[in-house]
């Protein structure tokens, strides 16, 4: 796929349908045993994600990509023949309460599959769990933790860091921006993508001209900004993928007069970043998966026009774009949704939504895409690996002003920009 302008419209095809049976979203409940249900002709998947707190948006998004998957599936029979049923809770980004609901979801719920949660720091807070119960977790994860420690349960829906800071750093020294900075949140996340970006300045024969990490609580970053400018960057790779915290980086620059390329991670696809950096977020380049809602009516797959249309239709009454005339159709509803159904097709092939079942499935060698998938994406997972996404599938993108809007471009494939 290609994409041109920015598509502010539905793509032209008829809603999939609207499904007569309603996500159940349960804040309490007893029932049996993992992989279990109180009533045998439900299967229940919990949703773990921030519906609250800065990252909202984030958990905002992975409801609805769930929300139409289940619908869908749910319409069409169920998984096995037995409706589903989701068990969706607030983690409110904190690793403790994330733990505290994975356990309920588990021994309280009986749910056949975890989505979520996203972040590292997050995700790791349950990982020992979700090993010892071999319970299947999809979790929105960047980090290289789960490839450095493989899980047998673990399945990630999310282009992995180590894929995304290559590619930026190598389009950082090709286009002869040399003084590379660092600022990350200083987290696993963070602390990961800092680690990533300097391995690979040095094995390209370079090094960061400063790398700082910042606390997620800190609301003013003018003097860590200053320390780039004052280290004469020309380059700062933002390690986040949270808007706001990008957005206080973009901003606190701004205040001080200094210009460097900013280059970010898919997180900055969010709407968030322009709404709150405004014109500050201008010129940022970022790289994320395929996005859809840019390459208009050519090469869609009809369950990308399907999914979009859907996804529109259900959520997006007040129009399609934010404040900034960003473009909101966008972000982890598309990642949710294909987690969702590539679990569904598990468990199909399996003939058994037990967890085990579908974790051998997985790892015998599972792909899905790109026709199945609402972004074009190919999920691919093994034994050996389990990231998902790969390589092929990175895009690299511009934050531009179009008029009195804020769009971002697509500016190409990461392979034919820097070769990867």
């Amino acid at each position: 796929m290609r994409l041109g302008a920015v598509t502010r419209r539905p793509i032209g095809i008829a809603a999939l349908f609207l499904a007569f049976a309603a996500v159940a979203c349960v804040e309490e409940r007893n029932a049996p045993a993992a992989g279990g249900s109180a009533d045998q002709e439900v299967v229940r998947i919990g949703l773990i994600a921030p519906f609250s707190g800065t990252a909202a948006s984030i958990g905002r998004n992975m409801r609805e990509g769930v929300t139409i998957a289940v619908d869908e599936l749910n319409a069409a029979g169920g998984v096995l023949g037995r409706q589903i049923e989701v068990v969706a809770r607030d983690n409110q980004f904190e690793p403790s309460r994330t733990s505290q609901i994975a356990r309920e979801m588990i021994d309280q719920d009986g749910v056949s599959l975890i989505i979520g949660p996203p972040g590292t720091t997050s995700y790791l807070a349950i990982d020992d769990l979700v090993r010892q119960e071999g319970m299947v977790t999809m979790p929105i994860v960047t980090g290289p933790q789960l490839e450095e420690n493989l899980n047998d349960y673990t399945f990630r829906i999310m282009i992995p860091d180590d894929i995304q800071v290559d590619v930026l750093v190598d389009y950082a020294l090709e286009q002869g921006l040399d003084r590379v900075a660092i600022i990350a949140e200083d987290n696993e996340t963070g602390g990961a993508i800092a680690d990533l970006a300097e391995a690979r300045l040095q094995e390209l024969g370079s090094r960061s001209v400063s790398t700082v990490l910042f606390s997620e609580d800190e609301l003013d970053l003018t003097p860590v900004v200053l320390k780039a400018q004052q280290a004469d960057a020309d380059a700062v790779i933002i390690g986040s993928h949270i808007g706001p915290y990008a957005a206080r980086l973009a901003t606190a620059a701004d205040s001080l007069g200094y210009d460097p390329q900013f280059l970010g991670l898919a997180g900055l696809t969010s709407y968030t970043y322009p709404d709150l950096a405004r014109e500050a977020a201008e010129g940022t380049i970022f790289v994320a998966p395929p996005v859809p809602v840019l390459a208009g009516e050519e090469n869609l797959s009809p369950t990308a026009e399907a999914f979009y249309d859907e996804y529109v239709e259900r959520y997006f009454g007040d129009g399609t774009t934010s404040k900034s005339g960003a473009d909101k159709v966008t972000g982890a509803a598309y990642l949710t949704y294909d987690g969702v159904r590539m679990w569904a097709a598990a468990a199909e092939d399996a003939g058994s939504a037990d967890p085990q079942a579908v974790a051998d499935v997985f790892n015998s060698g599972f792909e899905f895409g790109p026709d199945e998938s609402s972004a074009g994406v190919v999920w691919s997972y093994d034994a050996q690996d389990h990231e998902g996404f790969h390589e092929g599938d990175t895009w690299f993108y511009e934050w531009a002003r179009s008029g009195n809007d804020m769009t971002f471009r697509f500016l190409g494939e990461a392979h034919e920009l820097v070769g990867a």
